[in-house]
């Protein structure tokens, strides 16, 4: 595991968390007030500090500052479909996806980081799970 693949899953859950809000606020027409409640629970706060303070510094690294992981999520931000929500959903699971495969590739991991990473993913697939429904 390298401090860039940290980095890399902190900006990937940031993209996740950011445009799901848009996806939020941006539901519309039938089933609506499901796909606002669905696009809600993208929260990863707690993930990304378990990241920084058990990945990062716990390996002796220190997290880059939150304008350096903003920046580069926001260089990484789609811009939602304001009337497309499978669309929306799709971007979404594409994200999802390759967030995914990105911490599968994650080799020599401790077991403490192998554990905040792969309760990461399993949250990620089980969300997966649940926009695979929406986009079907």
């Amino acid at each position: 595991m390298t401090r860039n693949d940290i980095d890399n899953i902190i900006v990937a859950l940031i993209v996740i968390k950011e445009f799901s809000k848009d996806i939020h606020y941006t539901s519309h027409g039938e089933a609506f007030y499901a796909k606002h409640l669905l696009a809600d629970k993208f929260n990863f706060d707690e993930a990304i500090d378990l990241l920084k303070e058990c990945c990062l510094l716990g390996n002796g690294d220190r997290p880059l500052i939150s304008a350096e992981y903003l920046q580069k999520a926001i260089n990484q931000l789609p811009v939602p479909e304001e009337k497309n929500d499978k669309k929306n959903f799709e971007i979404l699971d594409d994200y999802l996806y390759k967030t995914l495969n990105a911490i599968d590739e994650i080799q020599d991991l401790s077991k403490a980081d192998e554990n905040v990473i792969g309760g990461i993913a399993q949250d990620l697939q089980q969300y997966k799970g649940l926009v695979n429904l929406q986009v079907e």
